[in-house]
């Protein structure tokens, strides 16, 4: 089955975790079709031609960047639920 970008939904998109450089985390939870509710993170970037990409891979993080993603997943897991 072909993805179809129609069918794909945000169904909450929490604040961005700056990580520098014009770097940041960005937290969703998303829907797909008639599938269940899932969280997404992913690290998104400017790029020179001043485009935000996307990427699959989080990364490493330090303290600061755990801890406020931390606050995110909890907040989550609770509106998790309400889906």
């Amino acid at each position: 089955m072909a993805y179809e970008s129609d069918k794909d939904q945000v169904l909450k998109e929490y604040k961005g975790i700056d990580i520098g450089a014009e770097n940041k985390l960005v937290a969703k939870i998303v829907k797909y079709g008639e599938g269940e509710p899932k969280f997404s993170i992913q690290k998104t970037f400017i790029t020179k031609d001043g485009d935000e990409r996307a990427t699959s891979k989080i990364g490493r993080m330090d303290y600061e960047t755990l801890i406020a993603l931390k606050k995110v997943i909890d907040a989550a897991v609770e509106d998790l639920h309400e889906f």
